[in-house]
């Protein structure tokens, strides 16, 4: 403790330190110390007792004294030298005291010294790095400002040149250009119809140029197009208010817009799941045979077919006795599956049939299926077996199983099944056309080619990113909590540029991926004008890490959205340098935002110093977005703006740990909660990842206990131990060592590989490995977060999982080297077999490189295939790193390749090696360009080219191929005319091979274009470039990944949602775009529409006046224009004229851009003088904005010439042809088009000035321009009319064409020819109806609309000789399709007959929006009055037909010419027989490609044709007119008749609300009648065509009398905005019924309130107050009163339904109407059942409202939610019946007005075995003797005396007369279910009424009360609350109202199952919502001061009175099993 020997040293003596006394010396041990102070101790004591003895003693002998003086004088003598050596070693310690305070000094000086030196060093190299840095910086910035500089320098010389040639003051023109800027036009944009340009005299020919005289006209297009095309350098790209594609009409736009996303962008099949074909197979042991045989045989080659195409392939199966133990991994497996094969032979297993029924039955459209069935003569398939195949072929709707029926060997069998696996792979899964791949080298590369032009692009690539987006927008847990952080991620990326890129920030598993694809997700719904960028980065040093593949991919996708993509660089550094120019140059042009997204950016390889770009400032349109860990952030990236993700809250946390658990159908008990909430609390254990992890392995199936393994969770205090634990939690739970051995090896491999390892791989790395097994664990491993499938790959779903991985089995990652090895032998045994697939080139290079064995990897690169698949799937940067690795330089890189391919080139003979080594040759010839290499590439490509034309054929396409990869490099040396040649010579081939409408005939085009534009020959390229657009389109819609048109639709979908604000700027522009948008989907009536309103709130907005209006001005011009409305055209353009020559410039192309149109319009109509000032003006803004010399200069001079020649002022025009002959000259060439146009004119006009030496001249040279012309666009292809082999003779008498099945008024035939079919049409022989049969007017119509692109056959002959043929007759084309007889279409999908007539009532609102002036048809038809005459007419027909008098049919006349409508004056053209018959659909697609037989065409009213198309939906069920033509109701999938309307509307853009619709399709009917009734008639007469002309005869009575139902029925159409409609009154008594209430009663609600409070304990209570009996006075009065029964007030249940929802929000509103419960439902009984006596004394009184009623059923002493149970006794006798019994909660008894009681008693007297049989309900006066009121049942304590009580009532012996019975003894659940089923809906939606006040009063509440701060309804719970109880009043109010409707259809009866479901989810939903109501109140809520206790106690008795919820919901479930059990039996 502190003593003095801890201070000695060893071998120190110690001595005593008192003076004068003397001791014996004693040296202490030191290792000893407790010892040692025991001994000075003692030592100290000793002395001083002693001498004290020896001074006291006298005694002493004096021997001793002697002795002592002796002794001490020794002691003294010692005493003192010991004290001179104390004093001596005092010194020497003083000195060393002395030194050693020296040297301290000394080493304090040099530790300073040495600290001032380091820190020197360290600002020495900090200095160091900043000079570098900083000398980087300055380069960096040094070369963008070099770029910009000869950017600047190029353009100010261009500037220059062009002022100098226009000999303009250069101060002047730079001061306009600089206040004005330099604008772009596009030839053809402006002027695209000056290629037809030509002069002719009068009745000269041209032969020539198409178009008429002078037809140069410029086009409606904008601006944008020329933008895009016309690139040459003078021209700036500022449009000003010319905003390019959507902005203004102009079909070019879309064509430009959709034609950038075809460039790059490649198709994934979406019918492959994560890059695999999943071959599912279901078998048993009966068929093992054939499965063995087909995995040993057929398997391998699937899956070398599938991965050559760069797809993987799985056999999937689970074997009987894994089966039932896997049941989840095997419905996983099915869903994934891509095929599914169903083996069998006489006999299922339980398995077998689980399996077949979910792949099979439940989910048949999903995926292609096959089913094999082996059949033997000697066996027979047993019961189940026969079942199973019947159930499979009644899912089978579309017959889209294939049927294997074998009966051979198993070893054929397993050959059908691999030939039908490789037809549903290729053509079905995969999308190849032909069926032999391997055929076809390199078909896969040469697809992608095809698709990307010349850029490399990897698929797997995209495809991992697209399912990494998926998969992060589908996590459960992507939503929480985010909301905030999205709305501040939105305000940061509003801020005002310039902007720093954004960072999102967190820590690991925080959610940043998740809140990332989140966000996209939203704004790309909110946002469709931004273009979104993103990438996710995987694991470190994978693929989707590799920084120049990440940009390569980000610049490939912005460059979606140009033109071309050939400019792009393949080298890395360049790639790298490009991208922010890339960036820059779409920024300009890209009419929105663009945004680039990247997640965990931290994680890519040297990312600062690869992404530098994101230092350099960014355009104003873009921003960047990116993620990191807050822990590994670049120190530089913190200064930017950060989002940073806070740790979640404990409410999200527990709603984490909620889902998670409701999703395993896994509830936790609050401890175990509670333990969960307080563990996820530290920063570490709050995050998204964590809990989520957590809850899984708590709730997961584990070897361990639930409280073990919660334990066990809850010691991991973060996610990596948190991982770990999972892992050993799934090993334990392994059944074997084996398979915990299995699943190690392959996470082990996983976490070693570059990519991942793919599921087959692993099966076979481990040979023992089953699938079954290997299904399990990676089923478990993703359930826990650790692993997923990605692009066929497993791969770690978060980096924390990888890491766990390699500290738990990888001791960190130094073992890792021995499983590469692993892989290394794997993937090598592959290569030595010749087998290179993607995985191969993927992993060996990068497995050889992380070994670092540099020669292996040379091998491995030198093996050509391996370099082949890489470059050509892009991965161009990771082959050029491994050969710096291996430290080889480009050329001796080359010399390697040289090398190996002369070596690889002597073992190739066969014409299969001679093609691959081609291909090799071509490869390497494009990785040198790539590299900068031209000189040497060209040898390879040379050398591929001579291999090709001599092993294949000098036409083959590959030779193109050569052709065009060779003329690449001539394009880099810019030997532009050799690479003219090699391309036309690739187009030729490519021609000849493929056809003119082939992707590889594109690609050359747009080359051709390219190089054209690189020598400034801008109308050449721009020619070719259009046409290489269409081809494009044209391929991309055939192989269904037409992405652009999908857009479009959505696109105005989206913007639809916009347009539904407040007037505003934006506003406007939405409106503008989206009208222009629906005219390019040639919607023009809606085009109009939002065209007019965007002008309409431009003017509000912004003014008359401003340039905004003249662009909505001009684009509602151009629609007027296409209509041929050239008045309003006209008038619309001078007023954008007027607009734009105030607001801007004389010279501003906007202004140009009218003027050129309203020119055209000018000259279209004739008012030459007016268009001649505005052609001048506009060639004056041409010449000011371009210079003289600019091409479209001279366009606008021809333009002008053309004018000249019309007015014939020839010498006026012969100066601007010559002036626009030598410019087009100058900028064009001599061999231009444009300049043949131009000769061609000059020869005309010079022909008229009688020069005629000089028009040969002109002539001749422009005839050698167009023979040149096809040379340049590569030839025309033949005419599709021509007419070799097609022709046939009418006049030979042996012509006996086929006749067609159809046309049962005008007999049709099929006429076949070699080549051609035809259809003929002709009048039938013998005698005809007046007027009927007229074949000439169906010639003459559809000429018409086939000239006008409605879909209608080619019409090609008319003739009226009789001669001919016997009657007058036309010819048309012969339309290939399908021809539905049937309009009930059995055999097809529901899905598809929903299509089919939808795309028939779009064809039919396209027919009636054609313009007849446009068809030239106003004379077709005598216009207004039509139905006036389509009465008459038909009348006449029916009786000129008539075989006997049908009475019915002369009514229906009768009423139909009285009920005229009153506004008959609408004009289209009408069909006059449209129906589905008439129609042929598309072979394949739910599309009208022709309408047929137009023999009752006219014009007139088109409402008469929808009628008649919508006509079988009214007619009964068992109406069949043929069997072809019966009634559609109850067909599933045909729409209902007021969706079909709705649609009809929207495309004509009409209102919805049709007036005097039952008058239309009355006259349908009657027209129906009358086409019966001929047809018969023609029967009769022997002539008809049809050969069931016999039974129309039988038909017409019935559909005459079918016709007068309809119009004596209140029958309506729909009215607009609404689902479920109203009928006019419904709609007007509902009105009346809100306006009384508003009025009278909800202001006494107080006052009746007041009145029941006061009289709570008195009798007065059951008599209502006064002013309830004043405001029925007042209703009465009003004619609401009795509003419930149809009968009474002509309202349907649905009119109803509505008013009752109103009556709702006040809880004494029913009485007021006498609408009140239980009287409506007691009067509903009366009314339907009773006798008339009973009627008299009971049903009228209650009808006045003169008394009251109550209803007894339930039964205090019986479970009488089984109404069965009822036991209050009915005797008869004599002509009374006795009851006895007890009944309570009878409703309303307790009014002193209550009367009547209507009681359902058991009859005694009835014998019957049917329970439901033997009740009955009576009428039971309350006076009657033995009635007796026992109490009132209070409810929640309340005695409901406002609603009469609910009383109990004891009938003790009451007598009744039997004329009270109601319908009979036995009767009464029929009585209950009639009554019943209107009360409960009127029940329900006054609880829907009830809920919406109670909504109200929430949100009041919320939005009025602050707690914490803020509001309520600012806290996210309440705003929940309010969110979630609008949803459900809006689904129950839809539920409601479906019910009314379909009682009001289809009966009660019918309507069990709507009603049982309106009664549970209406009383649910209003319970819930008063609840959360009350729960926002709070104590204020349940007390007398508010409603809501009220409406809690009136609602929560809802759900079980009427029958409580469980009985209606058994009931719901009972009808729902029957109803589907009957679906399936059909």
């Amino acid at each position: 403790m502190g003593t003095a020997s801890s201070l000695v040293t060893p071998g120190e003596v110690i001595e005593d330190g008192y003076g004068g006394e003397g001791g014996e010396a004693c040296e202490i041990p030191v290792e000893v110390k407790p010892k040692a102070r025991l001994l000075r101790s003692s030592f100290r004591r000793g002395p001083r007792v002693i001498s004290a003895s020896f001074k006291s003693t006298g005694s002493v002998d004096l021997e001793y004294a002697a002795e002592y003086d002796r002794l001490r004088k020794e002691y003294e003598i010692f005493r003192v030298s010991k004290n001179n050596e104390i004093s001596s070693m005092q010194k020497k310690e003083a000195k060393l005291d002395e030194e050693n305070k020296r040297l301290r000094a000394e080493l304090q000086a040099l530790q300073k010294t040495y600290q001032k030196i380091l820190r020197e060093k360290e600002n020495a190299l900090e200095a160091k790095y900043q000079a570098m840095e900083r000398a980087a910086t300055f380069e960096h910035d040094r070369d963008k400002v070099k770029r910009q500089f000869k950017i600047f320098r190029e353009t100010k010389e261009k500037e220059i040149q062009d002022l100098l040639r226009a000999k303009r003051d250069l101060e002047a023109k730079l001061q306009q250009l600089q206040a004005q800027g330099i604008q772009v036009y596009d030839l053809n944009d402006s002027d695209s119809d000056d290629n037809q340009t030509v002069v002719t005299a009068a009745g000269t020919q041209c032969e020539y140029w198409t178009g008429g005289v002078l037809g140069s006209e410029p086009s409606m297009g904008s601006m944008m197009q020329l933008q895009q095309t016309f690139r040459g350098p003078e021209f700036a790209h500022s449009l000003i208010d010319v905003e390019g594609p959507f902005a203004n009409v102009s079909r070019d736009d879309w064509d430009a817009a959709v034609a950038s996303l075809l460039q790059v962008s490649p198709h994934v099949p979406q019918a492959l799941w994560s890059n695999t074909v999943r071959c599912y197979l279901i078998f048993n042991q009966e068929t093992k045979a054939e499965l063995d045989i087909f995995f040993k045989k057929h398997s391998p080659l699937l899956r070398k077919m599938c991965e050559g195409l760069g797809h993987f392939y799985l056999n999937v199966y689970f074997p009987e006795d894994s089966a039932a133990s896997c049941a989840v991994e095997r419905k996983q497996e099915i869903e994934r599956s891509s095929v599914c094969v169903l083996l069998l032979k006489t006999s299922v297993t339980s398995s077998v049939v689980e399996d077949c029924q979910e792949a099979f039955v439940k989910n048949s459209d999903s995926h292609p299926l096959v089913l094999y069935l082996r059949t033997e003569e000697d066996q027979h398939l047993s019961g189940p077996t026969r079942h199973l195949l019947e159930r499979v072929n009644a899912a089978d709707k579309t017959a889209k199983i294939k049927v294997v029926d074998h009966s051979g060997s198993a070893e054929d069998g397993a050959d059908l099944i691999y030939a039908q696996l490789e037809r549903i792979i290729k053509q079905e899964l995969l999308g190849l056309e032909g069926s032999d791949v391997d055929s076809k080298d390199s078909a896969i590369e040469e697809g992608r080619e095809e698709d990307s032009g010349d850029v490399l692009w990897d698929l797997h690539d995209e495809q991992e990113q697209i399912e990494s987006y998926q998969q992060a927008c589908d996590s459960t847990t992507s939503h929480l909590g985010f909301q905030k952080y999205i709305d501040r991620l939105n305000d940061m990326i509003a801020a005002p540029p310039p902007t720093p890129p954004l960072l999102v920030s967190g820590g690991p598993g925080s959610g940043k991926s998740l809140l990332l694809s989140k966000w996209i997700e939203l704004q790309q719904k909110q946002s469709p004008n931004t273009l979104f960028l993103y990438h996710f980065v995987g694991q470190p040093l994978s693929t989707s890490s590799e920084p120049v593949l990440i940009i390569k991919r980000l610049t490939v996708k912005l460059l979606q959205h140009f033109w071309s993509i050939s400019g792009l660089s393949m080298e890395p550094s360049k790639i790298l340098e490009e991208f922010p120019r890339w960036l820059e140059r779409l920024s300009a042009c890209h009419q929105g935002n663009i945004i680039i997204i990247i997640d965990s950016i931290d994680q890519i390889q040297q990312a600062e110093r690869h992404m530098k770009w994101l230092i350099d400032p960014l355009p104003v349109n873009v921003r960047v977005v990116v993620s990191v860990n807050v822990e590994t952030c670049p120190q530089a990236w913190r200064l930017w703006p950060t989002l940073h993700l806070d740790p979640l809250s404990p409410r999200e946390v527990r709603s984490v740990v909620i889902a998670e658990c409701r999703n395993m159908d896994f509830k936790l008990n609050k401890d175990q909660e509670k333990k969960l909430e307080r563990l996820c609390r530290s920063a570490s254990t709050c995050n998204a990842l964590y809990v989520t992890l957590l809850v899984r392995m708590i709730t997961s199936r584990s070897c361990w206990s639930l409280e073990k393994n919660m334990e066990q969770c809850l010691q991991c205090q973060d996610i990596m131990s948190l991982y770990r634990l999972a892992l050993k939690m799934i090993l334990n739970s392994l059944n074997t060592d084996r398979e915990q051995h299995i699943m190690r090896e392959i996470l082990c491999l996983v976490c070693a590989s570059h990519n991942g390892v793919s599921e087959s791989e692993a099966l076979d790395l481990f040979p023992e490995l089953e699938l079954p097994m290997l299904s399990s664990m990676l089923y478990r491993l993703n359930r826990l977060c650790i692993v997923t499938l990605r692009c066929g790959l497993i791969r770690f779903q978060h980096l924390q999982a990888w890491e766990a991985v390699r500290l738990e089995f990888l001791s960190g990652g130094r073992s890792s080297a021995t499983y590469r090895e692993k892989l290394i032998h794997y993937f090598n045994q592959q290569l030595s077999q010749d087998y290179v697939t993607w995985r191969v080139a993927d992993e060996l290079p990068w497995l050889l490189q992380q070994q670092e064995d540099r020669t292996k990897l040379q091998c491995s690169l030198l093996n050509l295939f391996v370099s082949q698949n890489l470059y050509k799937r892009g991965h161009f940067s990771e082959l050029l790193a491994y050969w710096q690795y291996v430290g080889k330089d480009k050329s001796s890189m080359a010399a390697e390749y040289f090398d190996s391919l002369k070596h690889y080139e002597k073992s190739c003979e066969s014409e299969d090696s001679m093609t691959k080594l081609a291909n090799l040759y071509e490869t390497l010839g494009r990785f040198l360009k790539d590299l900068g290499l031209p000189s040497q590439a060209v040898a390879p490509l040379q050398r591929s080219l001579e291999i090709r034309e001599t092993a294949l054929d000098p036409d083959h396409p590959s030779v193109a191929r050569s052709l065009h990869q060779l003329a690449g490099v001539y394009v880099q040396w810019k030997k532009y005319g050799n690479a003219e040649q090699l391309y036309k010579q690739a187009l030729e081939i490519s021609e000849n091979a493929y056809g003119a409408e082939h992707a590889s005939v594109a690609r050359e085009l747009e080359s051709l274009a390219i190089l054209y534009q690189k020598q400034n020959k801008y109308e050449q390229a721009e020619k070719l470039r259009k046409r290489s657009v269409k081809i494009r389109q044209k391929t991309a819609r055939q192989k269904g990944h037409m992405y652009g048109f999908t857009l479009l639709r959505r696109r105005a979908l989206q913007l639809e949602e916009l347009t539904l604000g407040k007037d505003s700027a934006d506003c406007a522009k939405t409106l503008n775009e989206l009208g222009v948008l629906y005219y390019l989907q040639n919607n023009l009536d809606a085009a109009k529409v939002f065209l007019t309103r965007s002008l309409e709130m431009r003017q509000r907005v912004l003014g008359p006046d401003h340039p905004d209006c003249a662009q909505s001005l001009n684009n509602l011009a151009a629609l007027h224009t296409e209509r041929r409305e050239y008045e309003t055209a006209e008038d619309m353009y001078e007023r954008a004229l007027d607009i734009r020559k105030k607001a801007l410039s004389p010279d501003h192309p906007s202004l140009a851009y009218t003027l050129k149109h309203l020119a055209m319009l000018y000259k279209r109509r004739g008012k030459l003088d007016k268009a001649v000032p505005l052609y001048e003006l506009s060639l004056e803004i041409r010449e000011k904005s371009f210079g003289p010399k600019h091409p479209s200069v001279a366009t606008a001079l021809v333009n002008l010439a053309v004018i000249y020649c019309q007015l014939k002022k020839h010498s006026d025009a012969l100066p601007l042809y010559e002036r626009a002959l030598k410019v087009y000259e100058d900028s064009l060439g001599r061999s231009h088009p444009r300049v043949g146009e131009t000769l061609k004119n000059l020869a005309v006009l010079s022909y008229e000035e009688g020069d005629f030496e000089k028009a040969a001249e002109l002539y001749k040279r422009a005839m050698e321009i167009k023979e040149a012309e096809p040379s340049l666009v590569c030839g025309h292809a033949p005419s599709r009319h021509s007419s070799s082999g097609d022709t046939f003779s009418l006049r030979t008498p042996a012509v006996l064409p086929n006749t067609l099945s159809s046309g049962q008024s005008n007999p049709t035939f099929l006429i076949q020819t070699p080549s051609r079919s035809y259809v003929l049409r002709k009048k039938p022989p013998g005698e005809l109806l007046p007027g009927a049969h007229q074949v000439g007017r169906e010639y003459r119509v559809q000429k018409a609309l086939f000239s006008a692109g409605f879909p209608v056959p080619q019409p090609l002959l008319h003739s009226t000789d009789v001669e001919v043929i016997g009657t007058e007759f036309y010819l048309m084309e012969h339309v290939k399709g399908r021809i539905f007889r049937d309009l009930r279409l059995p055999g097809v999908s529901p899905t598809e007959r929903t299509a089919l007539y939808v795309a028939a009532v779009e064809a039919l609102a396209k027919l009636h929006s054609l313009d007849l002036a446009s068809l030239k048809l106003e004379d077709y038809g005598k216009g207004a009055g039509y139905c006036r005459r389509q009465v008459s007419t038909w009348t006449k027909q029916y009786l000129a037909a008539a075989h006997r008098d049908i009475p019915a049919m002369n009514e229906l006349s009768n009423w139909l010419m009285e009920n005229l409508p009153g506004s008959d004056n609408e004009v289209t053209l009408v069909h006059g027989d449209f129906r589905l018959d008439n129609l042929i659909f598309h072979p394949t697609e739910a599309r009208v490609i022709a309408v047929l037989d137009w023999e009752l065409s006219t014009t007139g009213q088109p409402l008469a044709d929808l009628a008649y198309f919508l006509m079988p939906h009214y007619w009964p069920r068992g109406l069949s007119i043929i069997s072809s033509m019966g009634s559609l109701k109850g067909i599933e999938g045909v729409p209902a008749v007021g969706d079909l309307m709705s649609i009809y509307c929207r495309c004509r853009g009409i209102p919805a609300e049709l007036p005097e619709l039952k008058f239309y399709v009355a006259l349908a009917v009657f027209k129906m009648a009358g086409i019966a009734q001929g047809i018969y008639a023609r029967h009769l007469l022997g002539n008809a065509s049809a050969p069931q002309a016999a039974h129309f005869g039988q038909c017409v009575e019935p559909l005459a009398k079918i016709a007068l139902q309809l119009v004596q029925s209140s029958f309506t159409g729909p009215i607009e905005h609404g689902l479920f409609l109203q009928t006019a009154k419904g709609q007007a008594v509902l009105q009346e019924v809100k306006d009384f209430m508003r009025q009278y009663v909800l202001p006494v609600q107080e006052e009746v309130e007041e009145y029941y409070s006061k009289h709570a304990q008195s009798p007065q209570r059951w008599h209502p107050p006064q002013i309830i009996e004043d405001l029925k006075v007042k209703a009465r009065e009003a004619g609401l009163w009795n509003l419930f029964l149809p009968a009474v007030s002509g309202l349907s249940q649905l009119d109803y339904a509505y008013i009752a929802e109103e009556t709702g929000r006040c809880i004494f509103a029913p009485d007021v109407f006498n609408c009140q419960a239980p009287d409506t439902g007691n009067m509903e009984v009366l009314h339907m059942f009773g006798s008339e006596e009973q009627k008299k004394k009971w049903l009228e009184p209650l009808l006045k409202g003169e008394i009251r009623s109550c209803f007894c059923m339930t039964e205090p002493d019986v479970a009488s939610s089984d109404a069965t149970n009822i036991k209050c006794t009915l005797q008869k006798e004599g002509d009374n019946f006795i009851i006895n019994g007890k009944k309570w909660w009878s409703s309303g008894a307790g009014f002193s007005q209550c009367k009547v009681a209507i009681v359902m008693c058991r009859s005694s007297s009835l014998e019957v075995g049917n329970r439901h049989g033997q009740h009955s309900m009576i009428l039971v006066p309350m006076d009657t003797p033995g009635v007796k009121l026992i109490r009132p049942l209070t409810v929640f304590g309340q005695d409901d005396a406002i609603h009469g009580g609910h009383f109990e009532v004891h009938f003790e012996n009451v007598l009744v007369p039997a004329s009270n019975i109601i319908l009979g003894e036995g009767r009464g659940f029929e009585i209950a279910q009639g009554r019943l089923g209107p009360g409960r809906l009127h029940h329900c939606m006054r609880a829907v009424g009830l809920a919406e006040l109670a909504l109200e009063l929430l949100c009041q509440r919320a939005a009025t009360r602050h707690t914490f701060g803020k509001k309520l309804y600012q806290h996210e719970a309440v705003a929940h609350w309010i969110a979630e109880c609008r949803l459900m009043i809006e689904q129950a109010r839809l539920l409601t109202l479906h019910a009314a409707h379909t009682l009001d259809t289809v009966g009660v009866r019918a309507a069990r199952k709507q009603i049982s479901m309106i009664k549970v989810a209406a009383a649910r939903m209003a319970c819930k919502v008063v609840d959360c109501a009350i729960q926002v109140f709070g104590a204020a809520g349940v007390s007398q001061d508010f409603p809501l206790a009220r409406m809690y106690v009136h609602i929560r008795t809802l759900r079980f009175a009427d029958g409580p919820d469980e009985v209606h919901l058994s009931s719901i479930a009972q009808q729902e099993l029957r109803d589907q059990l009957k679906k399936a039996r059909l």
